[in-house]
């Protein structure tokens, strides 16, 4: 079987076009790495900002749920 026109053109190609090739083919791996991380942040509803919805109760810093317009031992005068 000889070798056709796209084979001998690769033994031909230089270090620079092969080094281009590798640093394309680095940068195509490094975005799907970086598609596969943000979809796996959406999927555990993990934001990248670290801003965290939480559940719609408002807590004090114990964690401890509390009504705020409940003015408990605050009277109007």
């Amino acid at each position: 079987m000889e070798p056709n026109q796209s084979d001998v053109s690769n033994l031909t190609q230089s270090p620079r076009d092969f080094q281009a090739e590798s640093k394309y083919l680095q940068a195509v791996a490094d975005y799907r790495r970086y598609l596969n991380l943000l979809r796996w942040m959406q999927d555990n509803d993990m934001e990248p900002t670290g801003f965290y919805r939480g559940d719609g109760v408002p807590r004090d810093f114990a964690g401890h749920p509390f009504e705020p317009l409940d003015w408990k031992g605050v009277s109007r005068l």
